[in-house]
Order: structure tokens, then sequence, then C-alpha cells
């Protein structure tokens, strides 16, 4: 069985391997963040976890609600099995009487797997390369610092040379599609774009809770505040690395960016 990257709708069954006496292949990164996770249980909030929402701008109630729904990604998925067979960038995986090659992609999940096959003229996306959305590029509280968007950007443009225009694309989520090379560049394209707009917004001092406009055109729910949350910086993040945005902490540890 191959997992292409970590999260629940991906990996909600890879514990089956069992049942069916079979490896389960990921990469590594993906593995251990997966197994690692999903041993944290609802009593397990961290504080550190706590104070990187309340920099983010959340109220006091939100963070109520992220300490209700901690620890609930373990009880998503099937338990791991404790052993995997890890797949690496450039690898050759032999399935049936074809070759594939492993591409890895950064920014949406550590280390998201790819499978090209060139004798097929077709690639398994995964969530890498969806037709039509954009996959959530987000910061975590494990990683406070992190600048996932830079690696998504870097990771587009990999793919965008290593792979030929006329191949079929089978993405994990909505219908396959053809013309990668101008998907790829779509992709760049909208966050270079939100990029932009955020540095315009950030003309007056913004937290990441009020960069949404910026980032969505839609309103951001309830159920999708965490996720926007977090897209939120990794683009304040990506801009600060490019000495675009500054940004100082209150004395209520709230973070507040701004133009550089």
């Amino acid at each position: 069985m191959i997992a292409t990257h970590l999260h629940t709708d991906h990996t909600g069954l890879a514990g089956c391997t069992r049942e069916w006496d079979c490896e389960l292949w990921m990469s590594r990164s993906d593995f251990y963040m997966c197994k690692v996770m999903a041993a944290d249980g609802p009593s397990d909030v961290p504080e550190d976890a706590i104070r990187f929402y309340r920099r983010a701008g959340f109220t006091e109630d939100r963070l109520d609600r992220y300490r209700q729904r901690f620890g609930i990604f373990g009880a998503n998925i099937a338990p791991l099995p404790a052993g995997y067979r890890r797949i690496n960038d450039g690898q050759y995986l032999e399935v049936g009487d074809r070759e594939w090659r492993v591409l890895i992609g950064h920014g949406h999940a550590p280390e998201h797997v790819c499978l090209y096959c060139p004798a097929l003229k077709l690639i398994i996306g995964g969530d890498q390369l969806l037709p039509k959305i954009t996959p959530n590029v987000s910061v975590q509280p494990s990683e406070p610092h992190a600048n996932p968007l830079k690696e998504w950007i870097t990771s587009c443009a990999r793919f965008r040379e290593l792979l030929p225009p006329n191949l079929l694309v089978l993405p994990a989520h909505e219908s396959l599609y053809e013309g990668v090379h101008e998907r790829l560049t779509a992709l760049i394209d909208w966050h270079e774009v939100a990029l932009e707009k955020l540095y315009d917004l950030c003309g007056t001092p913004q937290r990441a809770v009020d960069v949404f406009p910026a980032l969505f055109k839609s309103e951001i729910n309830e159920g999708s505040f965490f996720p926007a949350t977090g897209e939120s910086l990794a683009h304040l993040h990506c801009a600060l690395e490019r000495r675009w945005l500054t940004v100082e902490e209150d004395d209520n540890g709230v973070a507040w960016w701004r133009q550089a």
C-alpha cells in the first residue's frame, strides 16, 4: 500500500496493511509525523500550541475550541503499523510491468509522494497537483517558524522543470486533467498574487487572523478557520523572509505584521 502523504483522508485505512498482510510505503517525514500526531490525546494540549494560536490572534473562545478539538487526528485513522518501507525522491518503483518515478513535493505535507510513469504518460498527483483548488499550505504549532509556502512554490517550479507537458494527471480530489505545466504555473501565480495583496493589506498592522481577505474569496467559517489561519501564517512567513514585512509582538503576545 502506498500513501501519498499523512493527512487523514489519505492514511485513514493505512493500518489495514495488517489485515492484508502487505507493507505500507510512505515518505519518512510523513510516516513519523503521522505517528506523532496520532499519538496525541484530548488531554495532551501543549501550552506552546496555545501560545502559537494566541500569537496569531485567537480569542479565548477560539482557544477553547482548539482545546476541544485537539487529539482528533488519531481517532480518524486506523493505527499505523510499527514499520514501513521508505519512499525516496527520485526512486523508481516497479508496479506490475510498469516503472514509476517518485517525485517528492513539499509545502502541503512534509514529503508528499507523487508517482510519474513515462510509459503511460501520466502522474498520480495526490494533493500536490489538484486541478482547481489550491491545496492548503499551512504553518503548524509543531514548527511555528516554518516557511512552507517557499517550499511549495519551489516544488511547483521543480515539477514544471522535470515533467513533460503532455501528461494525464490523476489528482486525489476532483477530475482527471491535462496541462500540468499550465496548472503548476497557475498554482505559483496564485500565491504570488496573494503575497502582493497581503503586502498591500499590511500597510496598517494586521494579525494573522486579519489577513484572510487577501488570501480567500469566500468568507471563512468555523470549519475552515484553523486551516485558514495556518495558510495566512504561511504567506506571512514567506513575505517576512522576502523582507516585505516585519513583525512585532504586543504585551499580550499577539503578533502584528506590517510592511517593512
